[in-house]
């Protein structure tokens, strides 16, 4: 009598296989909508943060908001700062005009209320740290 050797034969490792691979094609677009989710959460949670600190600034300076640049050519440069492409390798600083005060931005005066940074930062942004930056 003829013994039947113990294994797969290449037919059942291909089929299972193919299995495993329509399983994966079936959970990859899954993975990606609940990544997309969760970043729609962290923006949510991040424009709440904002507002917050927006409000806290309000009660402490008599309802007034942080003073801002009129000069035209430095909102130029405000203006003109985030339409840049910025390439994924390194980030280059921009020269901020002389005549501009930074302290009169949104993320300097909200500092003292908002203590990490990164609610600035866009979780879907492209770029690695979120939104242009000088390193």
């Amino acid at each position: 009598m003829r013994t039947r050797r113990r294994g797969f034969t290449l037919i059942e490792l291909l089929v299972v296989i193919a299995i495993i691979g329509i399983l994966a094609a079936m959970v990859f677009p899954v993975f990606a909508r609940a990544r997309e989710s969760a970043r729609k959460a962290v923006c949510l949670s991040n424009v709440k943060n904002i507002a917050l600190a927006i409000q806290m600034y309000l009660a402490d300076n008599n309802d007034t908001l942080p003073p801002t640049e009129s000069r035209p050519e430095v909102q130029e440069w405000f203006n003109t700062w985030g339409d840049i492409n910025w390439p994924d390798d390194e980030f280059e600083c921009l020269e901020m005009p002389s005549v501009a005060n930074p302290y009169l931005t949104w993320v300097v005066c909200l500092d003292e209320y908002i203590k990490n940074r990164d609610v600035w930062r866009c979780p879907s942004s492209a770029s690695p740290t979120g939104s242009p930056s000088c390193r």
